[in-house]
């Protein structure tokens, strides 16, 4: 089955010095509900800005890997790209849900 979402080895960086996620992969299949743990720094919301595009006003950006949704690359994908097909993420709460 094909997910919904998928990660593949991605890799984000602050400032071109600071790694802030490295080789994170995961899939999402259809209908599942996921959840991102970790301790305080451990990357959780980084990596739901790279999912949902939100990186360049932090000057992150990714520098590795990819992410696929709806079986799309998606690596530069821009906010407004998410909400078209039907997703969006809340940053002040640090959601990511599918409509």
């Amino acid at each position: 089955m094909t997910p919904v979402l998928a990660l593949e080895n991605l890799e984000v960086v602050y400032h071109h010095v600071a790694t802030a996620v490295q080789g994170v992969s995961l899939r999402v299949p259809p209908r599942a509900i996921v959840a991102l743990l970790g301790t305080n720094g451990a990357g959780k919301t980084t990596t739901l800005r790279a999912i949902s595009g939100f990186l360049g006003a932090d000057d992150a950006q990714i520098v590795d890997g990819r992410v696929v949704f709806l079986g799309r690359p998606s690596r530069a994908a821009r906010p407004t790209s998410w909400r078209a097909a039907g997703s969006s993420w809340c940053p002040s709460a640090t959601r990511f849900s599918r409509r």
